[in-house]
């Protein structure tokens, strides 16, 4: 590792023991170990686990669990995701519609995708889902089945816009 010089730009220089784990060198010469791994939804995690003068295999160790826990990192369902907003932003609130908003949930959105994982939920299925609402309850229903989506999602720091 003394044999890793700083150059102008920040640059990482991979273990040859672990796949994942590296050791990021700053301009400065200030060195520290980090991981990189990907959790189940395919995005990539970086995660700073040490730094000199922590020895190279405590490094090791300790990179092994923080890509292991990464990895397995359970998806949150949309089941999940929708109860902790109605808890954090409808309850919370005291809004008087949240009677109105549960119904709603509980009769038309959370049926049909309960089990999914929150982030799989694309365009293509709320499109689907408000063509269900429409066909059977009305626009008017569609629209408000819309606006609860999109208000989830912009709540709860989706990846990805609806």
């Amino acid at each position: 590792m003394a044999k890793l010089k700083a150059k102008a730009k920040r640059y990482t220089y991979a273990d040859p023991e672990l796949p994942g784990h590296y050791v990021r060198v700053q301009p400065n010469g200030a060195r520290s170990f980090v991981v990189v791994a990907r959790d189940p939804r395919g995005r990539q995690h970086w995660r700073t686990v040490g730094a000199p003068p922590m020895s190279i295999d405590d490094a090791r160790d300790i990179a092994r669990k923080v890509i292991r826990s990464i990895r397995k990192a359970p998806p949150d369902s949309f089941e999940g995701v929708a109860s902790e907003w109605f808890k954090r932003h409808v309850v919370k609130r005291g809004l008087r519609s949240s009677a109105d908003l549960e119904r709603f949930l509980r009769a038309n959105i959370i049926p049909v995708w309960s089990g999914r994982d929150f982030t799989s939920i694309k365009r293509n299925d709320v499109a689907k889902l408000l063509d269900r609402i429409e066909d059977e309850n009305g626009a008017r229903q569609a629209n408000y089945a819309l606006a609860i989506v999109r208000h989830l999602q912009l709540v709860c720091n989706s990846r990805r816009p609806l």
